[in-house]
């Protein structure tokens, strides 16, 4: 196992047994190989122009695309929408359309593909298993790459500030360890906390 997916293996683990989310071990390894496949260059480059595509647009091709192609986009659709909502939730809270879009985008997509590939070959049906947990916890999935996000940038100043802001904003405990884990103690202010 290279170095990269077992960073990835170990935060995503640690993040769902913290959030004590429960699902099926293929969803988690798909969290694994989303995180990978995104945060290589090669991966970058490999989405090609449509990883600048407005989610939206991406829909509407794929409404109107053969079967296969349709599988295509509404997984692309699926990932992009659950690796930035999830990995990148400072700058998709900052976008006009906000991180509620994404999750319903996100949620949206990958209902679909499920759907598509419920009838068809018994891989395609396991597949199709797959797809339904993703949409149907994608929030959740969403909040275990929001604090994989937290654990990868922590260590520089502004992660600092953005940890700060998220506990300000969510009073959740997790904000409180990692800040205290940060030696930032002094930048809690009173304020109750939620579990």
């Amino acid at each position: 196992m290279s170095a990269l997916k077992s960073f990835f293996a170990e935060s995503v683990a640690t993040a769902i047994r913290n959030q004590q989310l429960r699902t099926i071990e293929a969803a988690q390894g798909y969290l694994v190989d989303l995180l990978i496949e995104y945060v290589r260059v090669e991966g970058l480059l490999k989405a090609g122009p449509e990883a600048d595509e407005p989610l939206a647009l991406m829909l509407n091709r794929a409404l109107g695309a053969a079967p296969a192609e349709r599988i295509h986009v509404l997984r692309q659709m699926g990932d992009q929408a659950l690796f930035l909502s999830g990995y990148f939730a400072d700058r998709v809270d900052r976008t006009a359309v906000g991180i509620g879009y994404y999750i319903s985008m996100g949620e949206g997509a990958y209902g679909a593909l499920s759907g598509i590939l419920r009838g068809a070959t018994e891989h395609e049906a396991s597949v199709s298993h797959l797809f339904e947990e993703l949409a149907e916890k994608f929030g959740r999935f969403v909040g275990v790459l929001n604090e994989v996000s937290d654990r990868t940038f922590a260590a520089s100043p502004v992660s600092l500030i953005r940890l700060y802001e998220r506990w300000q904003r969510t009073r959740s405990r997790h904000y409180i360890e990692r800040l205290l884990n940060e030696d930032a103690a002094p930048l809690l202010v009173d304020g109750p906390v939620r579990e």
